[in-house]
């Protein structure tokens, strides 16, 4: 049965009136082999209404009461018990006497004769007691427990709580004499919830409620403010896209019902480490200076109040998303400058940990381009080889651009998240940037791997030919250490610049310099294995080449490199050797995929641009598809040019013309040679007609078919129809 809302005024929270599920009514109306029932989760969950229907349904006698802070000590909470149990079945005066006793020893006089009257208890009873959480004393939990291991069986306990009573459990749980409801149990499902919205009178589409329901958790007090937002906005879609945490209603609601009735301590560690997606003891600590933050996040998981661990068991944990929204809201609103410091701290533990996404999601925060160009530029090839460049050009987003001027290592970091894009341009004007502040501020800042960087980006741009292409490259090479990231990319620009050149043999050995050095960076690994693949396919032939095609594809998938529109390269590569060696499906796959990406690459260098198109030429022209080849190497021509040097992309042009060429001669001498009737039974041949099919569809006989037929073979000097059918594609008389 779906929730419905059933708010009456005088209830005091927003989910109090929330009819809870009949499963969960019907779980504890035949749970009569608990001896202890235990309904523990946060305020808003429906916990005393869940109650109110179990006592509906319930054919037990059931002893409801409602405790208050009062009965926190044990006589008046006994007294009020045995009053309660005594409308059911009489129980000894003299434990009434006893208790009434002045200075009696509740413990040992009291609890032991009130233990010996529940084991003789005749009537199954329920004893269900709500607000459980407001008892805080040791006697007074001596009471419940005495309660929960004497009721006989057939007879339960049941305790309401906001958080879990202080006495062992352990035996019943493993004894099966125990049933527990927490806040996963009562929270909504999604259908729950649309019911729920609808009876507050929204009329919401399907994803819509999904929306509200997702970020409330399913958790009910959650629903019904966000539902009542949005009827007062008036736009559900405006007012579903805005709904936070930090939503007025819900925010008196979090601070009146769930950190009021935390120590101020406790507030304030919460409000500190709401920056943490995920909340541990060692980062707590760092970030709230503090030490013991494990055991505080035990303690104040075990009092529910929206923060529960990630798993059964973890000991990290999550605040729930509204919380954790509504203490941020607060941080940021009132104390700008500490959240600044506190998003810091993170970042360097998380450095510390070796966390590179969460430091830069923190030192990002921080909102101090030196601060976050640090971390970033760091870890730069973790962000950009792991196909996480889209997460690197959102956190470059939180800045402006004069932020990102100001600092050399922002600059490097947006050049390079360009770079990955192929958008060469930018890069560039990013690169000088950087150079400009490393020169004007000196040693200091003349940090290595920021020049090394700087110079890749120069050798890609390959702006002044690809002789300062090489330079470039190996300069960065140079200046690095063995063990940096950058002699990778710095070896393969100085192979690829070698190779333009035409250099083969010193292209050759740069390029497996740099597929063995990066091991550990894929999108470099995969670029050199192509210019590799194209240099081998020149020098041994296509069937050298396979291995390394096949693997650079199965970097780009275990990557997921292969949006990156940089990978067009990669792509072209495999498509070439692809089509070269057979593998037809697999080269059409490989070229429509290339020219998707390579439509993206507006900007990018020339020498990238023509030579991702003359090996996509290349492949056109062996799938028979002439009108594409000679679009591309067109482009790949005018791109050339503008590389200063390339002697091979020249040289690959021509090679490209040449095949059409040929191609071209040998479409005209076939159709030549072949007269308009054996053409027209050409276009038959690829089909499953027989000549008999033929030449009823052509109206004509089938000696006639045949005969033609015949004819078509001796021309194409082939021996059978499907030599015929190959033949004629390749000739391009026939669509492939």
């Amino acid at each position: 049965m779906i929730a419905a809302p059933l708010l009456t005024p005088d209830q005091g929270t927003p989910a109090d009136g929330l009819v809870p599920r009949d499963v969960l009514v019907d779980r504890l109306r035949t749970a009569r082999f608990a001896s202890l029932v235990a309904v523990v989760a946060p305020g808003g969950y429906g916990k005393t209404t869940l109650l109110h229907r179990w006592a509906e349904a319930e054919d037990r006698r059931m002893i409801r009461r409602t405790l208050v802070r009062a009965d926190d000590e044990p006589v008046r909470l006994l007294g009020g018990l045995l009053d309660a149990l005594a409308e059911a079945e009489p129980i000894d005066e003299d434990v009434r006497v006893a208790l009434d006793a002045p200075g009696v020893e509740v413990q040992t006089v009291v609890l032991p004769r009130v233990a010996e009257e529940l084991a003789r208890l005749r009537t199954p009873v329920v004893v269900a007691l709500d607000d459980v959480h407001l008892l805080t004393s040791r006697p007074a939990v001596a009471v419940l427990r005495v309660f929960a291991e004497h009721l006989p069986s057939g007879s339960t306990l049941a305790l309401f709580s906001r958080r879990s009573v202080a006495f062992p459990v352990a035996r019943l749980r493993v004894a099966r004499r125990l049933l527990e409801l927490r806040s996963a149990d009562l929270a909504m499902d999604e259908d729950e919830a649309a019911g729920l919205l609808r009876g507050l009178g929204l009329d919401l589409t399907p994803e819509q409620a999904r929306a509200l329901w997702r970020h409330t958790e399913g958790w009910p007090a959650g629903l019904v403010l966000a539902g009542r937002a949005v009827v007062a906005d008036g736009d559900p879609e405006t007012a579903i896209a805005r709904f936070t945490g930090s939503d007025r209603a819900v925010a008196d609601y979090l601070r009146e019902e769930v950190l009021a009735r935390l120590p101020e301590d406790d507030r304030a560690f919460l409000a500190r480490t709401a920056i943490l997606d995920r909340l541990d003891g060692p980062v707590c600590d760092a970030v709230a200076g503090r030490a013991g933050s494990a055991e505080l996040l035990r303690r104040l998981a075990g009092d529910n109040i929206l923060l529960e661990p990630i798993r059964a068991g973890a000991t990290t944990f999550r605040l729930h998303s509204l919380l954790r929204e509504m203490l941020l809201d607060h941080l940021h609103e009132h104390d700008a400058m500490d959240e600044r410091e506190l998003h810091r701290r993170a970042a360097q533990w998380f450095l510390a940990a070796e966390d590179p996404d969460r430091a830069a999601e923190h030192a990002v925060a921080t909102g101090d381009p030196a601060f976050a160009g640090d971390v970033l530029w760091t870890h730069l090839p973790h962000f950009v080889t792991e196909g996480r460049n889209a997460m690197l050009l959102r956190w470059l987003a939180a800045f402006t651009q004069r932020d990102i001027g100001a600092s050399p290592a922002l600059a490097l970091t947006a050049a390079h998240a360009q770079v990955a894009l192929g958008r060469l341009d930018v890069a560039v004007r990013w690169q000088l940037v950087a150079e400009e502040l490393l020169d004007r501020h000196g040693e200091d800042h003349q940090v290595a791997s920021l020049r090394a960087g700087a110079l890749t980006v120069r050798a890609a741009a390959c702006e002044h030919g690809v002789a300062q292409m090489a330079a470039d490259a190996r300069h960065a090479y140079e200046i690095e250490p063995a063990s940096s990231y950058w002699r990778a990319p710095a070896a393969m620009f100085t192979g690829i610049a070698c190779h333009l050149a035409g250099d083969r043999d010193q292209a050759r050995d740069w390029l497996d310099e740099g597929v063995h050095r990066a091991v550990a960076t894929p999108n470099v690994a995969t670029l050199c294995r192509a210019q590799l693949a194209l240099l081998i396919c020149e020098q041994e032939g296509p069937e050298a080449a396979v291995d390394l095609v096949d693997d650079a594809l199965a970097l780009l998938t275990d990557h997921r490199l292969g949006e990156y529109p940089t990978s067009a390269l990669v792509l072209a590569a495999a498509g070439l050797v692809h089509a070269e060696v057979g593998r037809r499906e697999h080269a059409k796959r490989e070229l429509t995929d290339a020219l998707r990406l390579l439509a993206v690459l507006r900007d990018t260098t020339p020498w990238y641009a023509a030579s991702t198109r003359l090996a996509l030429a290349n492949v056109a022209v062996a799938l028979a598809d002439p009108e594409l080849a000679r679009s591309l190497v067109t482009e790949a021509s005018r791109s050339a040019r503008r590389v200063q040097g390339a002697v091979v992309l020249h040289a690959w042009a021509d090679l490209v013309w040449s095949a059409l060429d040929e191609r071209a001669d040998a479409v005209l001498h076939g159709s030549a040679n072949l007269t308009m009737a054996e053409l027209r039974i050409l276009r038959f041949l690829p089909t499953h007609m027989s000549f008999r099919e033929v030449g009823l569809r052509l109206h004509v006989s089938p000696n006639t078919v045949k005969t033609q037929a015949r004819a078509i073979y001796r021309k194409l000097e082939v021996t059978s129809r499907s030599e015929a059918v190959a033949r004629a594609r390749q000739l391009g008389l026939l669509d492939p």
